[in-house]
């Protein structure tokens, strides 16, 4: 793969493979669902992939850095699963009634893990299986592998944006809704919410930056085909976020605009004059062609979908994310140090319901993930967070200060863009759940991995034309 064009060896194959699986399957927003098997059972391939080329090409030494990463955030909840003696567990907040039932009771209470519910936490566990393979993969893989996992980014999102188009077109009841509770009258796409279908078109707009804006640096003459075939995509995504009548989506969409604005400053900024004096004079019409592509395109999306009156109707409208705001912190503070256990805030949060809260629907997320990460995981889940965190802001600053690793200009560019991605996605986690989805949880393991893995001396393999031995070369 050169200057973002695709091959793909046999490894590549198989990423890319198992990753097309999980997109489409992984749009449920609640655990357990079958296509989140599917996905879980992939994601093991995967895995095991990623492990066999560490061992065989590399010194385990050199993918230290992404596999602690990936060590700490599998053993959040793994640990709440550990049987601990009553003296340990009775001493935590949250657990004392729990103790109590087995005193009265006259049952000598048994080791209990920190879990309340340790099946979910099981279900919690497996749910990681597909991020986390995406994101060794795209770590410790090479350059090629997080190229062809971007791509199929795009393609997904493109599909997804056509397949909510059709639901739209269909009404309520089409049987292209994949899910029982949904929106039933905006487009979802793959998945179960229309917040959710909108971050990954922002998440792929933000993507599709890697390759538009190298249409313009590292090419003499911009052809005409590759410009128009990515203002059709650009126009596609943003039909897509449009007709969800997502509030978030709107906004992250301008943001993921706003950052493809930057990246494409900071690559002008170090060309030399001829790049400059060429980007400028393409820039002013493409900005032309985009400002006409875009209101119309928006235009068409909202009067096709109702979408304004849609989100002004939830404007105008009372937010109930308020009060589960509130009441999931005061649950949380409930359960500190250590949390009620991952997979538990369903049953969690309705014993910190006033009646006054109390409705017909079931509250199954807490509409933040940071909070609801807080309230089943802990201290030790936000420590993770924060590790995590200070990682990707360092890999962030590495890749858009330039600095070389002998990486090219594309992959440059797609970390830069990956940064968007990951920074997008955390910003929609504090008014809604991506995350929680496997599809998003991949997307924005994908991008982290770009951006960690970008400094990893990984190597690619490829299949001889003529023979099938192995030729390998340092990626």
């Amino acid at each position: 793969m050169v200057n973002g064009t695709l091959h793909k060896s046999g490894g590549e194959w198989l990423v890319v493979s198992v990753f097309a699986v999980t997109l489409p399957l992984g749009g449920a927003t609640t655990q357990g669902h079958w296509s989140d098997a599917i996905a879980q059972l992939a994601s093991l391939a995967l895995i095991l992939l990623v492990a066999i080329r560490l061992m065989r090409f590399n010194s385990p030494a050199s993918g230290l850095g992404p596999l602690f990463l990936a060590a700490i955030i599998v053993a959040a909840p793994t640990v709440q699963l550990w049987p601990l003696p009553p003296w340990i567990w009775s001493s935590l907040s949250g657990r004392e009634p729990i103790y109590q039932g087995f005193i009265q009771a006259g049952i000598d209470p048994p080791w209990l893990p920190l879990s309340l519910k340790p099946e979910t936490t099981l279900r919690s566990c497996l749910s990681l299986a597909p991020p986390i393979a995406v994101f060794l993969s795209a770590a410790l893989l090479g350059p090629g592998t997080r190229r062809s996992m971007a791509f199929f980014v795009l393609i997904a999102a493109t599909l997804n944006v056509v397949l909510g188009v059709a639901q739209v077109a269909g009404g309520p009841q089409s049987p292209l809704r994949f899910f029982e509770t949904t929106n039933l009258n905006a487009a979802v796409g793959f998945f179960a919410n229309r917040n959710h279908y909108s971050a990954l078109s922002y998440s792929a707009m933000a993507l599709l930056g890697a390759w538009s804006i190298g249409l313009f640096r590292d090419r003499d003459e911009i052809r005409a085909g590759p410009l128009v075939l990515c203002l059709l995509l650009y126009a596609t995504l943003i039909f897509g976020v449009v007709s969800a009548a997502s509030r978030a989506g709107l906004l992250l969409m301008v943001s993921a605009g706003l950052g493809l604005g930057a990246m494409a400053l900071h690559e002008f900024s170090r060309s030399d004059s001829h790049v400059t004096a060429r980007a400028g004079e393409v820039s002013r019409l493409l900005g032309k062609l985009l400002v006409v592509a875009a209101s119309t395109t928006v235009l068409t999306a909202a009067i096709w979908s109702d979408t304004l009156v849609q989100i002004v109707e939830r404007i105008a409208s009372y937010e109930p994310r308020v009060d589960i705001f509130r009441t999931t912190w005061k649950a949380a503070s409930a359960y500190m140090p250590v949390g009620a256990g991952f997979g538990t805030f369903a049953s969690i949060y309705q014993w910190f319901e006033t009646p006054q809260q109390i409705t017909p629907e079931l509250i199954n997320r807490a509409h933040n993930d940071w909070l609801e990460l807080w309230l089943e995981g802990g201290v030790p889940s936000l420590a993770v967070v924060a590790v995590l965190s200070v990682s990707l802001l360092a890999a962030s600053r590495r890749v858009w200060r330039d600095v070389g690793n002998g990486f090219g200009d594309f992959d440059q560019r797609l970390a830069r863009a990956s940064s968007i991605v990951v920074l997008l996605l955390a910003i929609h986690s504090l008014v809604d759940y991506p995350l929680r989805t496997t599809a998003l949880a991949c997307v924005f393991a994908l991008a982290c991995g770009n951006l960690v893995g970008r400094r990893n001396v990984a190597v690619v393999t490829e299949v001889g034309a003529l023979d099938d031995r192995l030729v390998v070369r340092s990626a």
